[in-house]
């Protein structure tokens, strides 16, 4: 990835270090998924096969299971296949779980991200005032209500909330409003209840219903359509909001260090900067940077 040239609220096609951290969790979340789907249909596949020739055999002769867990498997074949499938299940609302809440930290952190880079806009006053001056003397204002804003309530308000807050409607979540709803719902009834009710049953009354169905294929539509919010989001923010705002964070943190470094200033930004960001630039690009910081005016307290 190539930076040409230094420009304080455009960074080209660089992603924000919350996209990034998405993207990992992302991966995680995949890997770990499709590693046990591989696994257990491998292991479904020989359980049919036995099966047809050992109308309910033990699972334990099946996979030669011993030891003291060996009883709490499923007895039989068939009982293994259907607990096998409900498994399946769980698991993949357990995924939607989880990459629900990869995108609500991802949205709280490019938000806050955005706001620190850009503090005004949150009035209309886009660029009013340069982060960097704020960062300078130690100062941020407050964001965690925007935060909120953004992943708490429906989609109806996190949309408005977003206009509000940014000035923008981000299409996608225009357009796919009501799948974030679906995923929203679900990962709140699953969350908090497994799925099912979380209404508190009358004294002496059993109450247990299986959990909601969720496809593999859905998940999948799912999983695609929060990755391209957050790309869409990302791709605004950083366009318009944050820039080079976290080259310019990095360079605050570590000027002592990178002064010290026993080269010039620029080469050892230039060098930093490939390592956490990724980014190849220029010195060049490393004195625009360092001079755009140096001319921000000191705003709050040191």
């Amino acid at each position: 990835m190539t930076t040409h040239r230094f420009s304080r609220y455009s960074a080209g096609s660089l992603r924000s270090i919350a996209m990034k951290e998405f993207n990992l969790r992302e991966t995680e979340i995949n890997k770990h998924y499709w590693s046990f789907i591989a696994s257990s249909e491998h292991s479904a596949y020989r359980a049919r096969k036995y099966q047809n020739v050992h109308k309910d055999a033990p699972t334990s002769r099946l996979f030669r299971a011993s030891g003291a867990d060996a009883p709490r498997i499923p007895s039989t074949v068939s009982k293994w296949l259907e607990a096998n499938d409900d498994l399946k299940n769980w698991l993949r609302l357990s995924v939607l779980v989880s990459a629900a809440s990869n995108f609500e930290m991802f949205l709280g952190h490019v938000s806050r991200t955005a706001l620190a880079s850009d503090p005004f806009v949150r009035h209309g006053s886009s660029r009013a005032i340069d982060g960097v001056s704020l960062l300078k003397g130690g100062l941020e204002l407050p964001y965690e209500d925007v935060i909120e804003g953004l992943t708490k309530g429906d989609w109806n308000s996190r949309e408005s909330f977003l206009m509000r807050i940014f000035g923008v409607k981000i299409l996608i979540v225009h357009h796919r409003k009501g799948e974030l709803e679906e995923i929203r719902k679900i990962r709140n009834d699953f969350a908090h209840g497994f799925g099912r009710s979380i209404s508190v049953p009358q004294p002496g009354f059993l109450s247990v219903s299986r959990s909601q169905s969720l496809s593999q294929d859905r998940l999948k539509r799912y999983l695609g359509l929060l990755s391209s919010v957050a790309k869409s989001i990302d791709r605004h923010l950083m366009g318009h909001h944050i820039g080079h705002y976290e080259m310019l964070c990095h360079y605050h943190r570590f000027e002592a260090e990178l002064s010290t470094s026993g080269v010039s200033v620029h080469k050892a930004l230039k060098s930093d900067i490939y390592k956490s960001f990724g980014a190849t630039v220029t010195e060049r690009f490393c004195r625009d940077l360092i001079r755009h910081y140096e001319l921000c005016p000191i705003i709050g307290r040191i």
